[in-house]
Parts: structure tokens; C-alpha cells; sequence
């Protein structure tokens, strides 16, 4: 498979099989209420390389966080991921440790919020997501699945 990256165009292409894992994206489940739901990936975080996803100006979150893990990750001791607001991942988003996600199952990992993106935080302008390590990194780029899922309330402003 490849895939080409254009940063100056901001554009991303798939030629051949597409491997899943390198989106973020939003679901609107019911009235205001939306997730964001993030696919974490082995490769995705040995290489850095994420789909640009954007969390609207005056969303609201829940406190809700959700990770499922279907495959272990092989990171290097006492490793975190942050997703959050890129550039300040660790103090707008959320943590989540090697002991996360290198234990299958479904995990509520809501205390790990911060900032911006803890329970009954509004977001003051639009933020785009990332991830990163602030710690560790990735043993075995080919191991490890899984879904972060992150609740928020809002409202479409009709611009």
C-alpha cells in the first residue's frame, strides 16, 4: 500500500489496500450530543502521521471517555499518548498510559481528561486534534488496535 501525505496541500491519498486506523472522526449521536471517536494504531504511533480532524469552537465535554483495545500495543516502559489540542496534547486532551493500552478491553479512562477537554469545558475557538508521546514510544510499530471514544455536547451555530 502507499499513501501520500501533501502537507502543503493538507490532503491525504490511499493507493491500493487502505489500512484502517489513521482516522478521527465525529459521530452525532442524538440531538447535541456528538463523539469523537479516535482509531489508535502500532503504525500510527510509530509514525506520526494523523488524518486532521477539527473539534468545533463551544463544544462541551461530557467527561465521558471511553478506550476499547483489541489488540495490545508493545510500547517501551512507562510510555503516554496524548490526544489533545495539537500543541498542548498534554494539557488540553486526555493521557492514556502503557498500562491502558497494553491490556485488551473496554476501559473508562475519564479521569485522564485535562484542561479544555475535562468535564463541562467549552472550547474557546476550534482546536485541531493530535497525537504524540510525551513519554516512551513504540516497541512493535505492527502491534496494537484500538478506539478512544470522547463525548461532547453541541449545537451547529448556523454559520
Amino acid at each position: 500500500m502507499s499513501l501520500e501525505i501533501a502537507s502543503l496541500r493538507g490532503v491525504a491519498a490511499n493507493y491500493g489496500t487502505r489500512e484502517v486506523g489513521r482516522s478521527a472522526g465525529n459521530f452525532n449521536t442524538s440531538g447535541a450530543l456528538n463523539e469523537m471517536v479516535v482509531q489508535l494504531t502500532g503504525q500510527l504511533l510509530a509514525d506520526g502521521i494523523v488524518i486532521k480532524y477539527f473539534l468545533p469552537k463551544g463544544a462541551t465535554f461530557t467527561g465521558k471517555a471511553t478506550l476499547i483495545v483489541d489488540e495490545v500495543f508493545v510500547l517501551a516502559g512507562s510510555s503516554v499518548v496524548e490526544v489533545g489540542e495539537k500543541g498542548l496534547e498534554a494539557t488540553n486532551g486526555i493521557s492514556l498510559t502503557e498500562a491502558n493500552l497494553e491490556s485488551t478491553g473496554v476501559t473508562d479512562v475519564s479521569a485522564a481528561l485535562a484542561g479544555e477537554w475535562d468535564e463541562g469545558s467549552q472550547l474557546p475557538h476550534s482546536q485541531e486534534v493530535d497525537i504524540v508521546f510525551s513519554a516512551g514510544s513504540v516497541t512493535t510499530a505492527s502491534a496494537g488496535k484500538a478506539t478512544l471514544i470522547l463525548e461532547y455536547l453541541h449545537v451547529a451555530d448556523g454559520a
